[in-house]
């Protein structure tokens, strides 16, 4: 059952759609703007009406660029009721809270800067009509996913003993800590096998779409109360979701690290009760 909604504090997506007209018709004024690109799921016409507004703006002369990315966040201010804003100056990137509390974002980019970061996007306008051409994929930088894998068991007995001595030294918000630690990874590796993206980056964007069976276990990894007895059922919880996920990885990798730790966290989770 979904909550309920005040209308009059909430954007409404007419309301969205208003914004982003009115943002794309300042955008058009600004001769230094080449054209505007609708990132995410707004590309296809929103997924719902919790979605927010994600923009590439792509500037003619790339000289120019720093120049104009500091213009826009007075621009944005002044067209705008803001509540609340932050710059990450690296990436000439923006992040506004509007009334009725509406999120955009908004890149700026010159020509070398503009692409394909997720298949999911739609011109607003383009005075050159060259976006297409720029707009491909770029390789990814390639992790090395064993050498994660191996940093990941590295760190999981650690976390498993820590939030039992933090339950035993009466500490039950440091236990609920180690918990959820082990339970995002869990979660993290449980997309690893199934090709969805479930790490922490991406914030668990595909979490919803793993198996019934696998969601059904990572619930019951959530503590119902911060008493020993249940963080201790929900240490025990977790502890054999990430060693059965940890288990497929090391099939991929080539080991047995994760069922020798699984099975020593859960002889060590035994002494407890």
């Amino acid at each position: 059952m979904s909550l309920t909604v005040d209308d009059s504090k909430l954007y409404t997506p007419e309301y969205r759609n208003y914004t982003l007209d009115l943002l794309t018709a300042e955008f058009l004024k600004d001769k230094r703007i080449a054209g505007a690109v609708l990132v995410g799921s707004g590309s296809f016409g929103f997924k719902d009406r919790y979605s927010d507004i994600d923009l590439a703006v792509l500037v003619g002369d790339e000289g120019r660029l720093d120049e104009v990315y500091s213009d826009w966040w007075g621009k944005v201010h002044a067209a705008f009721p803001v509540i609340d804003a932050f710059k990450e100056k690296p990436r000439r990137l923006y992040g506004f809270l509007l009334e009725r509390f509406l999120e955009l974002d908004m890149s700026f980019q010159g020509r070398s800067g503009l692409y394909e970061k997720d298949p999911q996007w739609r011109v607003l306008f383009d005075k050159r009509g060259n976006i297409p051409s720029l707009m491909k994929p770029r390789p990814k930088p390639t992790e090395d996913q064993a050498a994660a894998h191996d940093k990941r068991m590295q760190d999981s007995w650690y976390h498993v003993l820590h939030c039992v001595n933090s339950m035993q030294r009466g500490q039950p918000l440091r236990a609920s800590f180690f918990l959820s630690w082990l339970r995002d990874e869990a979660i993290l590796m449980a997309g690893l096998n199934r090709g969805l993206r479930t790490e922490t980056r991406s914030y668990f964007a595909d979490t919803d779409q793993l198996p019934e069976d696998v969601k059904a276990r990572i619930c019951g990894c959530f503590q119902k109360n911060m008493r020993p007895t249940e963080l201790l059922r929900a240490l025990k919880a977790v502890v054999g979701v990430y060693y059965d996920e940890a288990a497929q990885l090391d099939a991929r990798f080539g080991g047995n690290r994760a069922t020798r730790l699984g099975a020593a966290m859960r002889d060590y989770l035994s002494a407890f009760g």
